[in-house]
């Protein structure tokens, strides 16, 4: 535990900050492989969904800005 208390003022604010988007009894619902993917998505994208539902503003599907 000695990273964590190196870092407990930080990791309190994150954890206050955290709790102020979703409030700690809404996050105990969930265990940590839920919890990960609400927060992260799916470990792979799928490139064909992500172009399916996209929405381009001033720019079109093969701008040079998108296609990169």
């Amino acid at each position: 535990m000695k990273m964590t208390g190196a870092i407990r003022q930080q990791l309190n604010a994150f954890m206050e900050g955290f709790y102020d988007i979703i409030p700690k009894k809404l996050i105990s619902i969930f265990n940590e492989q839920e919890l990960e993917l609400l927060i992260s998505g799916l470990p792979t994208i799928d490139i064909e969904d992500l172009k399916g539902n996209t929405e381009y503003h001033k720019y079109q599907q093969n701008s040079l800005q998108v296609s990169l």
